[in-house]
């Protein structure tokens, strides 16, 4: 999509995530639009917190905005665990067969941040379920949507049977 509608598309989402959020929304936005963060908050009751990277090739770092109502980012927790930057091998587009496939190492660190634990989390941008396994591997409860059914069966079968 062009984008202004991605951005606008985008914007719209992380607001209704803040609707339903008692805390942080993580949003991994690419490299792309890195500069736009501004306008992905605009209006959403959301403000950074932090700002991470990882990288999905190598030396093209992606970013990660961890967003929050103000009230959570005056007293945001530390991100040492999340704090760095992580390297995606190329096997995981082949396994899961998902153009930017998220490690569940990188997504766990985020789900410690952002979720406490027993908490409920939730990916309205699901794909593969790496952050739904991560969210269960750390003891959280957590809800996945995705429009693409290919993506929930293979979701679906990694909560099943492990990643």
């Amino acid at each position: 999509m062009p984008d202004e509608d991605y951005v606008s598309w985008l914007n719209e989402a992380l607001a209704e995530c803040c609707r339903v959020s008692t805390g942080p929304v993580v949003a991994c936005i690419g490299a792309h639009n890195a500069q736009r963060i501004d306008q992905l908050l605009l209006g959403t009751g959301l403000q950074v917190a932090h700002r991470l990277s990882w990288h999905r090739e190598s030396g093209k770092p992606e970013t990660v905005v961890v967003a929050a109502p103000p009230g959570w980012a005056a007293a945001r927790p530390r991100v040492d665990a999340a704090d760095r930057v992580l390297r995606r091998t190329p096997e995981l587009r082949r396994r899961w067969a998902h153009p930017v496939p998220k490690p569940v190492a990188m997504m766990a660190a985020l789900v410690q941040l952002a979720c406490p634990r027993g908490g409920l989390l939730l990916d309205p941008f699901a794909g593969t379920g790496s952050t739904l396994v991560a969210a269960h591997r750390a003891g959280r409860r957590s809800i996945g949507l995705e429009l693409e059914e290919d993506y929930c069966r293979t979701a679906v079968r990694r909560l099943r049977h492990g990643p």
